[in-house]
C-alpha cells in the first residue's frame, strides 16, 4: 500500500456513521482553503470528540501533512487549538481561533518568528462525519518508503569535505516489514558518499533506531522520537581521528514529498554546532528505481 494512502503525521480519518454530527456539532471532518500571503493551497481539520474533550489534526500548515492539535479549548462557538511545527529556527507553536457556524468553520492561525508575525485564515465546510484513530509508531516509518532526490551542504568535519552534495536515498521494507532498509549515494564538490543503514521502531523503550554505515568508515547508531511532524536523533559517541563525535538530527516533514534534514555536531564533549542542511524530494513511483 502506497504511503500516501495510509499515513498521515499522528493520524488516519475513517468513514463513520451521520450519527456523530448530530451529537456534536463540531465532530467530523472539514475540508476547504487557508490563505496566507504567500498564496492560498487546500486543507482539511478533523475533530473527535472524546468525553470532555477532543482530539484532532489540520493541514495547510505543514505543506498538505496533517499535524496534530496539542491542545484543544472549545467554548460554545468558538475553538482555540493549537499545534508545534517545526521551522529553520527551531520548533514554533501554531495558535488557531476558529468559529463554528452550522457547516462551516472559519477562523485564522497565527505563529510568531522572533519579530515577526504570520497569519492566515481557514475557511472550511463540514464533508463528512469521521472518527480519527491513531497510527501505530511504526505505520509512520511507511511515509520514507520509497526514492528520494536531495539537496545537503554543510561545512567540514571530521566526517569529510563541506560543501554541497547532490544525490539520491532509497528506503524499502525489509525483514517482514519491521524495518526500513536505507541506501544513500551522492555527490558533490570533490567529495563521494555511499551508505547504507537499516531504521526500526523499539517498541520496548518506544524510540526509534536507525543503525548507517557510510564508504568513510564511520558506523553510527542513533536513537530518537519522533515528535510532531518528523523524529529528532541523536548518535552515541563514535571515535573518529581521534576525536569523540556525537551527531543530532531533526527530520522534519513538509509535505507528502518533501522532507528536510538539519543536522548538528558535538566533538570532544564540546556544544553542539550546525553541521549541514539538505532537503529530500520524492520521486514520482513511475521513474523511481524498482
Amino acid at each position: 500500500m502506497r504511503a500516501k494512502a495510509i499515513w498521515r503525521i499522528g493520524f488516519v480519518v475513517l468513514l463513520a456513521s451521520t450519527a456523530w454530527a448530530e451529537q456534536d456539532p463540531l465532530q467530523g471532518r472539514w475540508e476547504g482553503m487557508v490563505r496566507a500571503p504567500q498564496g492560498e493551497r487546500r486543507a482539511t481539520v478533523t475533530f473527535k470528540r472524546e468525553g470532555d474533550s477532543y482530539k484532532g489534526a489540520i493541514s495547510g500548515v505543514s505543506g498538505t501533512t496533517e499535524v496534530p492539535f496539542k491542545e484543544i479549548k472549545v467554548d460554545g462557538e468558538k475553538v482555540n487549538a493549537k499545534v508545534q511545527v517545526d521551522a529553520p529556527q527551531g520548533s514554533v507553536v501554531v495558535n488557531f481561533d476558529f468559529v463554528l457556524k452550522g457547516e462551516t468553520l472559519e477562523g485564522k492561525g497565527e505563529l510568531n518568528l522572533g519579530t515577526q508575525k504570520f497569519t492566515f485564515s481557514y475557511e472550511m465546510k463540514r464533508v463528512g462525519d469521521l472518527v480519527v484513530k491513531e497510527v501505530t509508531p511504526e505505520q509512520k516509518l511507511e511515509y520514507f518508503v520509497g526514492q528520494w532526490n536531495f539537496e545537503m551542504t554543510g561545512r567540514e568535519s571530521p566526517l569529510g569535505p563541506g560543501g554541497g552534495l547532490k544525490g539520491s536515498m532509497s528506503f524499502a521494507r525489509v525483514m517482514d516489514g519491521r524495518f526500513l532498509e536505507s541506501r544513500i549515494e551522492g555527490k558533490g564538490d570533490g567529495s563521494f558518499l555511499q551508505g547504507a543503514g537499516y531504521i526500526g521502531y523499539d517498541a520496548a523503550n518506544k524510540i526509534y533506531t536507525f543503525f548507517e554505515s557510510q564508504n568513510n568508515g564511520a558506523a553510527m547508531l542513533s536513537t530518537g522520537t519522533w515528535t510532531g511532524p518528523g523524529i529528532r536523533l541523536e548518535t552515541v559517541p563514535l571515535q573518529i581521528k581521534g576525536q569523540s563525535v556525537r551527531l543530532r538530527r531533526a527530520i522534519s516533514v513538509v509535505s507528502d514529498s518533501t522532507f528536510t534534514i538539519k543536522e548538528e555536531i558535538s566533538l570532544d564533549d564540546g556544544p553542539f554546532q550546525r553541521l549541514s542542511s539538505g532537503t529530500f524530494t520524492k520521486v514520482a513511483s513511475s521513474s523511481a528505481t524498482k
